[in-house]
């Protein structure tokens, strides 16, 4: 296996068969790396993007693959340059099937979901075209772990009278830490559901990226839905932390040995270009306890209401305070955290 690193090959775009030379490339170069067979499908499929959109749209240009490792994390980049008519935005031509021109906005979707990052590279003073580059890590399959010392449980159904749920969910261990993630589309129906699985999908398939480029990658996966709210909250057990941002109307509590908050999030949705999410840090004990729920259960209620109900099993709590708690009229969905039961939380 040839991983020598850092490695850069420049491929001139300027007919189908460039093409397919520079993809067969990427494949090459992917496998060398490690990545597996469905892995370097999705990146030879977004390298044919990038070089295809220079042939129907630039009249040519240069696709460069680099391969870079730092600490043993390898990452592939591709970057496109061609001397077309431009860009102005990705997020204006990102949703997929809205290019005015037909194949740029479909080919930036699927980068959006294949590719880690994606950036429109500004252009140098007096000259045109588009610069546009992207990455994508090699992830380290056996850092997911299966379990941990905390128990999540999740009660989620769709509105009364549909068929579909338009809300959805994240559960992931990554190493010592635990991320969750409640998400919501906008209204319920086939549309909530749909704005809801793009945005579930992206979160699963990123879930090695920092909290605010997740939150970017999902903004522009939903650009051609209703868009959804969405709160994510990361727990690293070992270093006693607790992260949480999140946009949109989903509500979060924290109760635990440190004094309890209910926290609100800035208005607005993912899918209509949100600015900068802001992230907050907090101490996390072992028996802290996490809620986050959708709208679709009602605000008005507190644990002191019913003391027992914390004695639950996750699972128990949520499927308890869904039936208690959700509306009638729309998609619910309420997510518990806390300490497992006989979990051993002695720090190593």
């Amino acid at each position: 296996m040839d991983r020598t690193c850092p490695k850069t090959e420049h491929v001139i775009v300027e007919n189908s068969a460039d093409v397919h030379w520079a993809v067969s490339k990427v494949k090459k170069i992917a496998r060398e790396i490690g990545f597996d067979a469905t892995e370097q499908e999705e990146l030879v499929v977004c390298a044919k993007e990038l070089a295809m959109n220079m042939v129907l749209h630039a009249e040519g240009g240069i696709l460069s693959i680099r391969v870079k490792c730092e600490l043993m994390d390898w990452e592939i980049e591709f970057t496109a340059k061609d001397n077309g008519p431009g860009l102005r935005s990705i997020d204006e031509a990102i949703a997929d099937g809205l290019s005015s021109r037909g194949g740029l906005g479909i080919g930036l979707g699927t980068l959006n979901r294949f590719m880690d990052s994606l950036d429109l590279l500004p252009v140098p003073e007096g000259q045109s075209g588009t610069r546009i580059r992207c990455t994508r890590k090699l992830k380290k399959r056996e850092r997911y772990a299966v379990s941990g010392p905390l128990d999540v449980g999740v009660a989620s159904r769709p509105c009364p009278g549909f068929n579909l749920n338009g809300d959805s969910y994240v559960v992931r261990i990554i190493d010592n830490r635990l991320m969750v993630c409640v998400i919501d589309g906008l209204g319920h129906g086939q549309f909530a559901h749909k704005a809801a699985s793009a945005a579930q999908k992206y979160v699963e398939d990123h879930v090695h990226l920092e909290i605010e480029a997740l939150f970017k990658g999902v903004d522009r996966s939903c650009r051609a839905t209703r868009g959804v709210v969405m709160a994510l909250a990361l727990i690293d057990w070992e270093r006693n932390s607790i992260s949480l941002a999140g946009v949109g109307n989903i509500e979060v509590r924290y109760r635990g040995s440190n004094p309890g908050f209910s926290y609100v999030f800035k208005r607005g949705f993912l899918g209509a270009g949100v600015g900068r999410v802001s992230i907050s840090e907090h101490v996390w004990e072992a028996n802290d306890l996490l809620i986050m729920h959708s709208d679709g259960i009602s605000s008005k209620w507190s644990l002191e209401d019913d003391p027992t109900i914390s004695l639950l099993s996750a699972k128990q709590m949520a499927l308890a305070l869904l039936r208690n708690y959700g509306r009638d009229n729309d998609d619910a969905t309420i997510l518990i955290v806390k300490k497992a039961d006989g979990a051993d939380t002695t720090k190593r």
